[in-house]
């Protein structure tokens, strides 16, 4: 292959690396603002929900339980 071809890949190549790894990158920071903000909701309203959960299931009083929870009906609703 002529060395101005194989170049002109590996250019090419090197771009497509570039804009693929800055997709992964804004997916990553949405991904990382998602978590924060249920981070912030659960916290900010943790007394709420575990009052709801608790009424409806005593065992339910933890954190860690809510997100077993929360992740529990995510997986039969998907």
């Amino acid at each position: 292959m002529d060395k101005r071809i194989l170049e002109m890949c590996r250019e090419i190549d090197a771009i497509k690396l570039t804009k693929a790894q800055e997709g992964v990158t804004v997916w990553a920071e949405k991904l990382l603002d998602d978590a924060e903000r249920y981070r912030w909701m659960r916290v900010r309203h943790e007394n709420t929900i575990m009052d709801i959960y608790s009424s409806i299931s005593p065992a339910m009083v933890s954190p860690e339980l809510l997100d077993a929870a929360i992740d529990a009906e995510m997986e039969k609703n998907t």
